[in-house]
């Protein structure tokens, strides 16, 4: 499959709209992904989102689809979210978002053909990412250098957001969220103003 380029903050926010839709239990924000590699400051909150109708559509479609396959609690989905985020997509990652949808299901291998990113690359980060889950697993002290050492990866490849397994977004996502002693996102609450705010210097 060839996929359209694009920019590095619309790869982060279509893996984390794949992963909220997809999720289809309400525990997941479309920023979450981007929150978690430290990438939620190239957002620009003061520009009115765009949304080509048609996009809109294919983006109701597709999550109708989902819930039909998967059974899905569509009712748990906030699609405003969803769709208010869809919208800070650039227009081509809007036109080239459910390509990258249909490529996010696909097993690790497959992707990995469609994408340009060099094989012992993506084995080194899922050693990273090894490491990290085994570090976290652990309370290791260990595991904020691991968070760390994956992030500067990802952060080099962008492509191998395309690449991660559920499984693995989700070890990046808890790592960081028990380094950090906060929720990431909460979609429907305030976070308690105990919680520890994320900070570029956590990581």
């Amino acid at each position: 499959m060839q996929l359209p380029r694009v920019t590095t903050k619309d790869l982060f926010l279509l893996r984390g709209l794949y992963e909220a839709i997809n999720i289809g239990d309400g525990t997941k924000h479309p920023l979450d992904f981007a929150y978690s590699l430290r990438a939620s400051s190239s957002f620009n909150w003061y520009s009115e989102p765009i949304i080509d109708l048609y996009q809109q559509r294919r983006l109701w479609h597709y999550i109708n689809e989902r819930a039909w396959e998967k059974e899905l609690a569509v009712n748990k989905l906030d699609w405003r979210i969803i769709s208010q985020h869809f919208a800070r997509l650039t227009m081509p990652a809007q036109e080239a978002a459910f390509k990258y949808f249909f490529l996010f299901s696909k097993p690790q291998p497959e992707r990995l053909t469609a994408m340009s990113v060099p094989e012992p690359i993506m084995l080194e980060l899922n050693s990273k990412l090894q490491a990290l889950e085994q570090a976290l697993l652990a309370a290791d002290p260990q595991m904020p250098f691991h968070l760390q050492q994956s992030h500067a990866l990802i952060m080099s490849y962008p492509e191998t957001t395309v690449l991660l397994t559920d499984a693995q977004s989700a070890v990046i996502l808890n790592a960081l969220k028990a380094h950090t002693k906060t929720e990431i996102v909460k979609p429907s609450s305030k976070a308690p103003s105990s919680k520890k705010k994320f900070s570029l210097d956590d990581l």
